[in-house]
């Protein structure tokens, strides 16, 4: 996989980034603090990385800042239904 840029468009106190481009992250909780810090339309840039788990990293293409982090999926109607509370 080649990069991709993106925009962070929410993030949820479980650590779920939704991004501009419709995907959803979630973020090893390790990393949430710094994520955290991002500004809402920050330019992230996705790429695969070699971790056994976490098999992608995002980086905040202005400050430099990584985090891993693994696509997350709807798997339930009250999960899509809070994404759709606070990623709209």
């Amino acid at each position: 996989m080649l990069s991709q840029f993106s925009s962070i468009e929410a993030l949820n106190e479980g650590g779920i980034a939704c991004l501009s481009d419709n995907t959803h992250w979630w973020i090893a909780p390790g990393h949430l603090k710094k994520a955290a810090a991002w500004a809402k339309g920050a330019t992230i840039k996705i790429e695969q990385n070699a971790h056994n788990y976490w098999k992608f990293r995002l980086q905040h293409v202005e400050s430099g800042e990584l985090v891993y982090a693994v696509r997350s999926q709807r798997q339930t109607r009250r999960a899509r239904d809070a994404y759709v509370d606070w990623c709209d």
